[in-house]
């Protein structure tokens, strides 16, 4: 059974809990890469569907859109076995969410527009993919 540590050191110990997993900024032990290692909340770990989510939303991760972070290491091989603990790392993205950046800076109308249709264009090239988010908020 491969787990995280082995590959991936964590570099904060509370991490973000979402519906679905929590987030935690990770080093890769062999060339300090930082990443984003995402883990099926303890309670989800034996749930069939929320695993098979867990792994479609890794699969995204794996497709080249610009705008989304690229996965860089999984365990989903072990989708099958219940007893292992799924996770995930994704690129490491600096910076505010959304909603963090928008009450923190004052953008004027061009900025705003802007950052608006790097948005839609993001959204849309998912679409284009067949990719379709259930819940796009500015938290995530």
């Amino acid at each position: 059974m491969r787990t995280y540590s082995e590959t991936w050191e964590k570099l904060d110990n509370e991490g973000k809990i979402g519906g679905q997993g929590s987030i935690f900024k990770v080093r890769n032990k062999e060339n300090g890469r930082l990443g984003a290692l995402k883990c099926l909340l303890d309670s989800h770990q034996k749930d069939s569907e929320r695993r098979l989510r867990f792994k479609r939303e890794a699969t995204i991760l794996k497709q080249n859109i610009d705008g989304i972070p690229k996965l860089l290491d999984d365990n989903l091989d072990l989708l099958e076995n219940k007893e292992s603990e799924l996770f995930y790392v994704a690129e490491w993205i600096e910076g505010d969410t959304l909603f963090e950046f928008v009450n923190k800076k004052e953008l004027n109308l061009v900025k705003s527009l802007d950052f608006t249709l790097q948005l839609c264009n993001i959204v849309q090239e998912c679409h284009t993919k067949g990719i379709y988010h259930r819940d796009i908020k500015p938290d995530n």
